[in-house]
């Protein structure tokens, strides 16, 4: 499926579910939770990053 475009959590299972479909952008849908904890919000992009190469 080209073209897919996907909203998650920074939850991790969320974002397995979600990376399982190889989407062509995955948009993060942040709390102020998640705003108030940059450096996860940090390593989730890193680990996303990993996955896509």
């Amino acid at each position: 499926m080209p073209f897919i475009r996907l909203k998650s959590s920074l939850d991790p299972r969320q974002l397995q579910d979600k990376i399982k479909y190889h989407p062509e952008i995955l948009e993060l849908q942040l709390t102020e939770q998640d705003l108030n904890q940059p450096k996860r919000l940090l390593s989730t992009i890193d680990q996303l990053k990993l996955i896509r190469r």
